[in-house]
């Protein structure tokens, strides 16, 4: 039987805030910030062409979208491992053997760890393929370009023009 005090019970328990669907949530709407932010900063102009143009997307400069693009990833940080601590038992069935329930390399674990070794090496390669993805292939090197009357031209990290042993520029 229903009593009054069992159905406000159950509505206070309805009603209480849920950590464990905030974090999962908050880390969906974060992961598409970050994907979004990273899709929109790999197709923008970089570097003084952006600001010379004064590029923006969506009405926010490419200093912006790097703001946002740096808060979301970090906030994935704290997120990821509370989210660890609250799923801790379902990760770890994914982890175990179902036969024997000890701890095994499944199949989905091994596709896991060999995609991200896969993907941190040929991002770490020489003249990468995933990282010249969006750029005009000059391998992250300022090229010489000019936007309206600003001439844009490589510089030393030292400050010179490239080529100059002295580092004026001369």
């Amino acid at each position: 039987m229903v009593t009054p005090s069992t159905s406000r019970a159950r509505r206070a328990r309805a009603n209480r805030f849920q950590l464990r669907a905030f974090v999962s949530l908050l880390l969906i709407v974060s992961g598409v910030l970050v994907v979004g932010s990273g899709v929109i900063l790999l197709l923008a102009p970089t570097g003084r062409t952006a600001f010379a143009t004064g590029w923006s997307a969506l009405g926010v400069g490419r200093q912006g979208w790097t703001a946002l693009h740096d808060v979301f990833g970090l906030l994935w940080i704290p997120l990821l491992v509370y989210h660890g601590v609250l799923n801790r038992k379902p990760i770890l069935v994914y982890l175990k053997d179902r036969v024997s329930k000890s701890f095994t390399w499944r199949w989905e674990a091994l596709a896991a760890v060999a995609l991200t070794v896969l993907l941190g090496t040929l991002t770490l390669l020489p003249n990468s393929p995933l990282l010249a993805l969006g750029h005009d292939g000059s391998g992250g090197q300022a090229v010489e370009r000019s936007v309206g009357s600003t001439p844009l031209t490589p510089v030393s990290p030292l400050g010179g023009k490239r080529g100059s042993a002295s580092g004026t520029g001369d």
